[in-house]
């Protein structure tokens, strides 16, 4: 049961990667919803991606985690989409953490004409990325 890219994978993660990639595989039906902070000015339809992966997820700061999400991604072992929850239990949990808190006041008051535009989406875990994880990080 174990694919032989497996062993390459282990090597390529680091020990924030495993915790991020556990917090999603213990996540009901091994997904987790995440916003992507887009800032724009105020009346015009383009933006720039600021922050691409605002999650729940508290083991380090965003861009540290943004990194472990990329990572995971590149490996196969996650799949980040623009599928969106309508259950909005998946992000009221991120919508109460610190950082979502401080950077939604930021542009509360639209500094510069600049719009906070927070966009649901969503991550799951692959096929590929189950397989492994029963195989490599489940205990015996």
């Amino acid at each position: 049961s174990v694919h032989p890219a497996f062993t390459e994978i282990i090597k390529n993660l680091s020990p924030l990667d495993c915790r991020v990639f556990e917090f999603i595989m213990q996540s009901k039906y091994h997904e987790i919803g995440y916003y992507e902070f887009r800032i724009g000015t105020v009346g015009s339809h383009s933006y720039h991606v600021a922050y691409p992966y605002v999650t729940a997820i508290t083991l380090a700061d965003q861009e540290k985690i943004a990194s472990s999400i990329n990572n995971l991604s590149r490996n196969m072992l996650i799949d980040p989409q623009d599928f969106h929850f309508d259950d909005d239990t998946y992000y009221s949990e991120i919508r109460n953490t610190d950082f979502y808190k401080s950077i939604y006041n930021m542009f509360y008051s639209h500094p510069e004409n600049l719009e906070l535009r927070p966009y649901k989406k969503s991550i799951k875990a692959t096929s590929f990325g189950r397989s492994f994880y029963d195989v490599c990080a489940v205990p015996l």
